[in-house]
């Protein structure tokens, strides 16, 4: 008897190391699935932050070939001279469109100088003004912040590579609308202002049309 009960808690024991030694593997197991885990969330972060990594230099490099305009107008020729902010960027050719009401062809903006003629427009920009803004005898009335929504499309080389790019800009003017019935109404041409880019497959003059209605007068998005 005594060795029967010998051999039975031999027997349990050698149970529980076996159990044991399942536990272990199966905690290895375990252990390995879950560095695995830990390895694939690691390398997914890794390669986000590559990503981000990559998306930043993207907009950086974007970024530098952007461009902006600015204009100073000559009241002796009836001229806009249409400058670059981006030192990298060298222009090629340039459009502008305006609303159909003030005019419903594309303007060539003269090279190599760069002259936008506004001869035409703020023509048209007066009888607009006078069309808007009555006359009153004895009133001469001051029109400040004066705004027409136009499209300047560029083509224009930076960095080595070349780029096409429509954006929606203001032509800023101010104007005297005198108190003489029938007196045409002074516009001095202040210059363009920035507001947004736009896709380059914008109709500019539909745009234009949409955003103006019938009044120039029509806010302009900010």
């Amino acid at each position: 008897m005594p060795s029967v009960k010998v051999n039975a808690i031999k027997s349990l024991l050698s149970n529980k190391r076996h159990s044991k030694r399942m536990s272990i593997k199966k905690m290895l197991a375990y252990a390995g699935i879950v560095i695995s885990v830990i390895a694939i969330i690691v390398s997914i972060r890794s390669c986000q932050i590559s990503q981000d990594a990559l998306d930043i230099q993207s907009q950086q490099a974007y970024a530098l070939n952007l461009t902006n305009y600015v204009g100073v107008y000559s009241d002796d020729n009836k001229t806009l001279s249409i400058k670059t902010t981006n030192p990298n960027v060298t222009l090629q050719s340039m459009k502008v469109y305006y609303p159909s009401e003030v005019s419903d062809i594309a303007w060539d903006v003269e090279q190599p100088s760069f002259l936008l003629h506004l001869t035409s427009p703020i023509f048209e920009i007066k009888r607009k003004v006078e069309q808007e803004i009555e006359q009153q005898e004895g009133i001469v009335k001051i029109l400040d912040g004066g705004r027409i929504p136009i499209i300047i499309e560029s083509n224009y080389l930076s960095n080595g590579s070349g780029f096409l790019e429509k954006s929606l800009y203001s032509l800023d003017f101010e104007g005297i609308i005198w108190e003489e019935v029938g007196r045409s109404p002074d516009i001095k041409i202040k210059g363009i202002t920035f507001i947004n880019r736009l896709p380059i497959t914008t109709v500019p003059t539909e745009y234009l049309d949409a955003l103006t209605g019938a009044s120039t007068q029509q806010a302009l998005p900010d």
